[in-house]
């Protein structure tokens, strides 16, 4: 399994221009995706799935994520350094230039940690939740240790339980190349996929109420910088060579 995500984020080409139809944006993004992904792949053999999506629930609290999202399933160290790696600094990336605009606002790794397995979104569920937090600033390492415990169990499984997802995967940030609004990536990401039930789940906060389960003081004083609820507009998938 791919111990890898790569968040690449953009918007749409005029935000303040008016506003797009939304069939037409997730067509785009597929015709997109389909341009620029199988090429993708073909130079990077360490990228094992590059799957595309759009946001479909933003923040409640306002602008918090990208409207077009892709996200690349990568295998190890080495191609993820040449992907975050730009000839032009601080341009970004050509591929990430050609997937995002000239200047993406995310191009962000994160790492898989301990005790997970999986990758987000391979399962192919249309639907991916993502939650990016902090723990305090002051927190000491056995409190942030307590943390990671209760987030691991029981927290992640309840969210699968109470808001229906199919399962949930914690990441943490490797490296953040860019990430707007600043002043950096969420240290944790927790990746969640389902399908349909989710979108209703969404739109019904008071679901939220089912968690009760008290955590830790490091829990408990976590920062949550964004809660983003993303639909799958298109994906490449690295399939294995016949013998």
């Amino acid at each position: 399994m791919t111990p890898y995500l790569l968040l690449v984020g953009s918007d749409d080409d005029d935000p303040a221009g008016p506003e797009r139809d939304p069939g037409r944006a997730v067509l785009d993004d597929a015709v997109l995706f389909q341009r620029t992904l199988p090429a993708l792949l073909e130079r990077h053999p360490g990228v094992a799935r590059a799957t595309g999506y759009r946001l479909a629930v933003p923040d409640v609290r306002g602008d918090r994520g990208p409207s077009r999202l892709l996200v690349l399933e990568v295998a190890d160290d080495g191609t993820l350094e040449t992907l975050l790696t730009s000839r032009a600094a601080p341009e970004p990336p050509a591929w990430a230039a050609a997937v995002a605009g000239p200047d993406p606002r995310w191009l962000v790794a994160w790492w898989r940690r301990p005790g997970w397995s999986g990758s987000a979104g391979d399962r192919a569920h249309p639907y991916l939740f993502l939650v990016g937090m902090d723990v305090p600033a002051d927190a000491d390492p056995g409190q942030v240790a307590a943390f990671h415990r209760f987030y691991d169990a029981p927290h992640v499984p309840e969210v699968v339980d109470i808001l229906g997802f199919d399962r949930g995967i914690r990441y943490e940030r490797h490296r953040s190349v860019r990430h707007h609004p600043g002043p950096d990536a969420p240290a944790y990401l927790a990746a969640y996929d389902g399908a349909e039930d989710v979108v209703r789940a969404a739109e019904h906060p008071e679901r939220a109420a089912g968690f009760t389960t008290a955590g830790p003081w490091a829990w408990e004083h976590r920062e949550t910088r964004w809660r983003l609820l993303y639909r799958r507009t298109g994906g490449v998938l690295r399939l294995p060579r016949s013998s």
